[in-house]
């Protein structure tokens, strides 16, 4: 079809230039789900791995003319849920829900706080063999050392670096003029000239 053709020439065109696809397809009749099953097949075939598509929202006054596609119809959960559902695994992306969206924000969010802390704890496997390492930031003076033993806790210690710059002492003295600006085009960000 010519849907097909378009999208061949769209990619190959970005192939060669080097840069990525954004194909973007509304105003076609919601009717024809087998179209849109080709289309979507056609970009993931050619790595365009970029589909576009946007809804109408039922909600909202549209000047609907028959042309918008909406997530209720038919069309969306035939072809564009599924066709977006097969991209999603081209870029290791999950769909999800709000509360797993929030669950994973929370423990990403956990974890790099644990992580900031400088508190780790690893847990190696029953019977295995292992060692511990201790080691000090350079700045600080001291040496690093390796002890043997059965467990893993790495430890590192960083001794903040201490400098101390004492501010230069300035002292401004404002004087005030009593002649009124003239400077009326901008508002309250005028400048006004100080005698020194």
């Amino acid at each position: 079809s010519w849907g097909v053709k378009w999208i061949d020439d769209h990619t190959a065109s970005g192939a060669k230039a080097g840069k990525p696809v954004v194909l973007e397809e509304y105003g076609v009749k919601p009717l024809d789900s087998a179209t849109y099953v080709a289309w979507s097949d056609e970009v993931f075939s050619k790595k365009s791995h970029m589909q576009y598509w946007q809804f109408g929202v039922k909600s909202l006054s549209t000047t609907d003319d028959g042309y918008t596609i909406y997530d209720a119809d038919d069309l969306f959960t035939t072809a564009i849920a599924k066709a977006a559902a097969k991209f999603a695994t081209l870029g290791d992306t999950k769909s999800s829900a709000t509360d797993a969206s929030a669950a994973s924000t929370a423990a990403s969010t956990a974890a790099s706080t644990e992580a900031s802390s400088g508190d780790t704890t690893e847990t190696s496997p029953a019977g295995s063999t292992t060692s511990t390492s201790t080691s000090t930031d350079a700045s600080s003076g001291s040496t690093p050392s390796t002890t043997g033993s059965q467990s893993t806790t790495p430890t590192t210690t960083d001794a903040p670096a201490t400098t101390t710059d004492a501010p230069a002492t300035t002292t401004a003295t404002p004087t005030a003029t009593s002649a009124p600006s003239t400077d009326t085009a901008s508002d309250k960000c005028s400048v006004r000239r100080r005698r020194a």
